[in-house]
């Protein structure tokens, strides 16, 4: 699914149900140009995730809790660096 296609339910619910973090991960968004398969999503993604931090920031959940990444299909290593970062500072944030 696009990146640009999350929903701010999606996010919302996960946090209901008890995430620790949530992590919207899309196709490369760089200075250099926009790899995203279906144009412009990761845009709109960014933008959609922007607003929905300000959202739970009022809401009392630290933005930091949702995470925006850009990672390509052959970067295996990375999803999963990203991966276990995000669990050891989830567990810490408990």
């Amino acid at each position: 699914m696009c990146s640009g296609r999350v929903d701010r339910d999606f996010v919302i619910s996960a946090f209901k149900m008890g995430a620790g973090m949530v992590l919207v991960s899309g196709c490369r968004l760089t200075e250099m140009g926009n790899d995203c398969h279906y144009i412009s999503g990761n845009v709109w993604a960014k933008k959609r995730v922007e607003t929905l931090r300000r959202a739970l920031e009022a809401t009392g959940i630290s933005g930091e809790r949702l995470r925006l990444e850009w990672i390509s299909a052959a970067e295996g290593r990375k999803f999963a660096d990203l991966i276990g970062n995000m669990d050891r500072n989830s567990k810490r944030s408990a």
